[in-house]
């Protein structure tokens, strides 16, 4: 769990740590895999609170609920999750290389549904400094990163534990080849068809609008925006697009 949390953003390192992300699951399939499924399903769940928590730590700085609340939407979720992801995880064969990171990225996607979404913590958005390699999002959205990353995790257990190594190497190396090939094809033809760039105005008011009046909000929000375009003019660097923080309008 702390490897998976580690990977993102975090207390530890507040840009992530991505190479991470290619291995955070490799302890909890392994232990899965040759576990009881009483063991294997206290460890999943053991995981997920421990992700769960580590991922959320900015909840804290809220209130006394935000976190615990979160960790309990999170874990409910999980425990729906629970039955499959144990069940094709154990499952004998190689079939689960390919079966555990299509119903991984389906949680995530319903998840992400609904008015208790909270589509936070997706593996892929822990490669968002990686240029060539994100490009694929592009096509495929944050879930062909996520869907990559846990088949290279799968495929990496299957490589310690099968004297048949050729397929789970050749699912790791086309992992990230196969990406990054797309990547560098899109930077190239980006750079051969460049034009008009548009300047972006990020404005971060540093205010909770849940514990701060929401009209002072906004008109933080506003003052901030007038004086960003008023310097940008002066520096001969005219914005383009404001671009606001995602609290900025609670309903």
């Amino acid at each position: 769990g702390a490897l998976f949390a580690f990977a993102l953003p975090s207390l530890l390192k507040l840009d992530g740590l991505p190479v991470l992300a290619f291995f955070a699951l490799v302890p909890l399939f392994w232990s899965v895999r040759r576990s009881s499924a009483g063991e294997a399903a206290m460890g999943i769940m053991a995981f997920a609170s421990l992700q769960v928590m580590l991922i959320n730590f900015w909840h804290a700085t809220y209130s006394y609920v935000s976190l615990p609340f979160t960790v309990l939407l999170s874990m409910a979720q999980w425990l729906i999750f629970l039955p499959a992801l144990l069940f094709l995880v154990r499952r004998p064969g190689r079939l689960w290389l390919l079966a555990v990171p299509a119903a991984w990225l389906a949680f995530d996607w319903l998840r992400s549904m609904g008015f208790l979404a909270y589509p936070w913590g997706m593996l892929g958005t822990a490669l968002y400094g990686w240029i060539p390699l994100i490009q694929i999002a592009s096509v495929t959205g944050v879930w062909g990163l996520s869907w990559l990353l846990f088949l290279f995790n799968a495929a990496a257990v299957e490589l310690l534990g099968s004297p048949r190594r050729g397929l789970p190497l050749l699912l790791m190396v086309g992992a990230i080849a196969f990406p990054l090939l797309f990547g560098g094809a899109v930077l190239l033809r980006a750079e051969e068809e460049s034009g008009e760039t548009t300047r972006l105005l990020l404005v971060q008011h540093n205010r909770d609008p849940r514990k701060h009046d929401y009209p002072e909000s906004v008109d933080a929000l506003l003052r901030l925006s007038e004086e960003g375009l008023a310097r940008a003019e002066e520096e001969g660097r005219p914005g383009g697009l404001v671009v606001w923080p995602g609290t900025a309008f609670v309903p």
